[in-house]
Parts: C-alpha cells; sequence; structure tokens
C-alpha cells in the first residue's frame, strides 16, 4: 500500500520519500515523507489498515460506517503527536473504507494533479487511483494470508497457489 500512495504523491507532482529515518530520536519512522507539502511544511504519513470485526473495533463500526479507521487514525495521531511538521495517518478498513485523512489527502493530492497535469481532470485522477488503492489493499491482504497460512492451518497447495497467483498479479 505504501508503494502505491507514493507514486500516487509523485504523480500529483510532489516529492516523496519512503521510510525515512533519524526524524524521531526512537525507532519511529513514518511510511511517507513528503518535503514541502503545504507552505513549506513537510507531511508526515503513517499507514495502518485495521478490520471493523475486531472485538475492540467492533461495538463502535457495527453502528457507524468507517469507526474502525477512525479510532485508528486516533491512535495514530496519539502515536505521532510530538511531530514538527504536519502529520496524517493513512488508515483504510479491510473491506475498502478509508479513514478521513486518507479520504482528505486523494481529494487534495487529486486536485494538484488536475491542476498540473495536461489533459486529465482531478475526477479522472481521483477515480484511477482509489481504484488502485483498492487493489493495492487487496493483494497486501492476500499477502499476509499467504505468508500466515501454514500457521493458521491453511497448507492446502491449492490455497496458497491462488494467493500466490493473487499477489503476482
Amino acid at each position: 500500500m505504501v508503494r502505491a500512495w507514493h507514486s500516487m504523491i509523485l504523480s500529483a507532482g510532489l516529492r516523496a520519500t519512503v521510510e525515512q529515518r533519524g526524524l524521531y530520536p526512537d525507532c519511529r519512522r513514518p511510511d511517507i515523507v513528503v518535503p514541502d507539502y503545504c507552505d513549506g511544511r513537510e507531511l508526515q504519513l503513517d499507514f495502518s489498515a485495521t478490520h471493523p470485526c475486531l472485538p475492540t473495533n467492533l461495538p463502535h463500526a457495527s453502528r457507524n460506517r468507517g469507526a474502525a479507521a477512525s479510532r485508528r487514525e486516533q491512535e495514530k495521531r496519539r502515536h505521532y503527536s510530538d511531530c514538527s511538521g504536519l502529520f496524517e495517518p493513512v488508515v483504510c478498513e479491510h473491506h475498502g473504507c478509508w479513514g478521513a485523512a486518507a479520504s482528505k489527502l486523494l481529494r487534495d493530492l487529486s486536485r494538484r494533479a488536475g491542476a498540473s497535469l495536461p489533459g486529465i481532470t482531478h475526477h479522472q485522477f481521483h477515480d484511477f487511483w482509489l481504484k488502485a488503492l483498492g487493489v493495492s489493499l487487496q493483494k497486501a491482504m492476500a499477502h499476509t494470508i499467504l505468508n500466515n497460512a501454514e500457521g493458521w492451518g491453511c497448507a492446502n497447495s491449492a490455497i496458497q497457489e491462488l494467493l500466490s497467483a493473487i499477489v503476482h498479479v
């Protein structure tokens, strides 16, 4: 998922680095750093996926779409509360619902791309990348299942071949 967002940021005409070290005295490192994002301030992005059916999410997610993503965004904001620049958590739920910060970032990148890429409207950019991010999410989940299949008792070679084919598309 990080690679897909990185590609999207670059295609919107911005510079970005992946997993830049040394920004914090501890081992934390944001997944993507975009220098000069807004008014000369850098933007730090940290990614996460969550599932609305996790026991901690279920009471909220059963009533409100996106509640699991919202809870995870709050956790990420607390974790990076000492960020010196701008920080945005990029969170999605396994069913494909993006958190508010990720949705806002996608809209902003789409507007920037629409203004700088000839022949492409911001709507086209947004639609393309929303679909590409959905595929990226599904591939990441298939990769996780494939890597953990034996530990979960799913050592069936047919299942592993199917998941491997999805991951390597």
